[in-house]
């Protein structure tokens, strides 16, 4: 009984890693196939939240980019430094880990701006050849809520869908704002070029919207750059969660 529960087990995870194989190659944006990838992650791995974080530019923060379940950070746009955290250190040695109690783990971080407990994590880092490029990771609020299988079996979807979102991530990353991961004046002027085409071409209205943030010099005035940059990147990844993907 033992042994077929766990062929069927084994054959439930075969069957979401190959769909989620299938559906990376037909998904046409970054944020599609990371949040594809999350959601995989959550099929297979029992875990409260999942989530990916990937690299800037710099190389010294990792962004928050996509995500699955219950969140642990208030904030959308929470970044990590390189090497802080659980999530930094998987980065930073590019090896997969876990730890089934994080009060007994020094490389686990507790946050000002974390929402809710995290007993259990098990990252696996997403790899480019030898250089790592963003960390996949699961959370449980409960203590040793994952096995050792789990950290093979994370670094084996991470593995499957590294290259797919590389891809992605580089042509992303000539088409967007290293700051927001907003997309940037020549995504835009090419973008908007194909819009007014088919505009014309279906006779049908064309519709653009400028948005502006109310007293942003006051808020680079009185908190600095630096919480000016908050703002603008958690302005931008609210935006990116709440538009359809032909927006």
């Amino acid at each position: 009984m033992t042994m077929k529960r766990e062929e069927i087990k084994y054959k439930a995870i075969v069957g979401h890693v190959m769909e989620m194989t299938k559906k990376l190659r037909r998904i046409s944006t970054l944020e599609n196939a990371l949040a594809q990838i999350c959601e995989t992650a959550l099929a297979v791995i029992p875990g409260d939240g999942a989530s990916i974080r990937l690299f800037d530019e710099t190389r010294e923060h990792l962004l928050a980019a996509a995500r699955a379940g219950q969140s642990v950070h208030k904030s959308k746009s929470a970044r990590f430094r390189r090497g802080e955290g659980f999530i930094g250190w998987v980065a930073e040695y590019g090896r997969p880990a876990l730890v089934n109690d994080t009060s007994r783990d020094k490389r686990f971080a507790r946050r000002p701006d974390q929402k809710r407990d995290v007993k259990s994590i098990v990252c696996a880092p997403l790899c480019s050849g030898t250089e790592v490029f963003g960390v996949l990771g699961v959370t449980h609020r409960e203590s040793h809520a994952f096995a050792h299988e789990d950290v093979d079996l994370l670094q084996l979807l991470a593995n499957c869908a590294a290259p797919s979102v590389e891809l992605a991530r580089l042509e992303r990353l000539s088409l967007t704002d290293a700051l927001t991961l907003a997309f940037n004046r020549r995504y835009l002027e090419r973008r908007l070029t194909e819009e007014i085409k088919r505009a014309r071409r279906h006779e049908s209205a064309l519709a653009l919207i400028v948005v502006d943030l109310d007293h942003f010099k006051l808020i680079n005035d009185t908190h600095g750059h630096h919480a000016g940059d908050l703002v603008l990147r958690e302005v931008a990844f609210t935006l990116r969660q709440n538009l359809r993907e032909h927006d």
